[in-house]
């Protein structure tokens, strides 16, 4: 099977005080998941946070055979290196969700199922995503 594409949705409590360099770190750490070039800029991750910056929706590209659980425990890994928090805080702040439709396993959600998902629940959540402009 090749890699499928899926949306998940990064958040740390509210209550964690991010400065500017770990908003970056966050940036960075996710951001470095997935691909990083291929020929159809789709297939690139892509991120985007929330206006708090304490959310962010990811966009990846990522082999079906690899369970959330360890995607997660990799992007936890990873924000623990590039900011002032470590593993375990890192760990006992965050969730990593995947945006699918309810009981399906990872490797069966299409990317189809998993943009909708995330659609659906940005419109949920219009306003703590996007400025009253």
């Amino acid at each position: 099977m090749s890699d499928y594409h899926v949306y998940v949705l990064y958040e740390i409590n509210q209550a964690v005080t991010l400065t500017t360099a770990d908003k970056q770190g966050i940036k960075t750490a996710l951001g470095a998941m997935g691909r990083q070039s291929d020929p159809s800029p789709a297939k690139i991750t892509q991120f985007r946070p929330d206006l708090s910056e304490h959310r962010a929706i990811l966009e990846l590209t990522v082999n079906p055979f690899v369970p959330l659980a360890t995607l997660k425990a990799d992007a936890f890994q990873r924000i623990a290196n590039e900011t002032q928090y470590n593993l375990t805080q890192v760990t006992s702040n965050s969730t990593f969700t995947l945006f699918k439709p309810g009981g399906v396993a990872n490797a069966d959600v299409t990317w189809e199922q998993s943009r909708k998902a995330a659609v659906a629940y940005l419109i949920a959540n219009i306003a703590e995503w996007e400025t009253a402009a």
